[in-house]
């Protein structure tokens, strides 16, 4: 099977013509509380810890959730092609922004879906997701 690169509109397309199995929303449920565990303890750790740690949590996250199938699948090939936007200062510190604002919410127990979507609204507009797409992603 020969793979076609897409621009992230077209495989953002395509996937979101997949219909999910059972299992792999308890996989990616199951390690999407691991990753919240690992985070959630950012807290406790030194001052001087760079940020690397954080995302090598994130990498694993995303190899035991995403790729691990699809490498064994279609190759390490496939997985270096998946369109993943540059971000630059000002997107990452936005989102830097959001996630702590989430994160601070949940600790004190209110409702942090607004600052999700404003994360949400963030993404769309790294991947240039139209409002039709945005409706199809949300399900509207």
């Amino acid at each position: 099977m020969k793979l076609a690169t897409q621009t992230p509109k077209k495989a953002l397309k395509a996937f979101l013509k997949q219909k999910p199995l059972r299992s792999e929303i308890d996989v990616f449920k199951t390690n999407l509380i691991a990753l919240l565990d690992k985070i959630s303890v950012i807290e406790k750790r030194p001052t001087d810890e760079s940020e690397e740690h954080l995302k090598n949590d994130l990498r694993d996250f995303l190899r035991d959730t995403y790729y691990r199938d699809t490498a064994r699948k279609y190759g390490l090939d496939y997985i270096k092609k998946l369109p993943v936007p540059n971000v630059d200062d000002e997107n990452q510190l936005q989102i830097i922004n959001c996630v702590d604002k989430v994160l601070e919410a949940k600790k004190q127990g209110i409702d942090s879906i607004n600052f999700e979507r404003e994360i949400d609204e963030l993404v769309y507009k790294l991947y240039d997701i139209t409002e039709e797409e945005i409706k199809i992603i949300e399900g509207s």
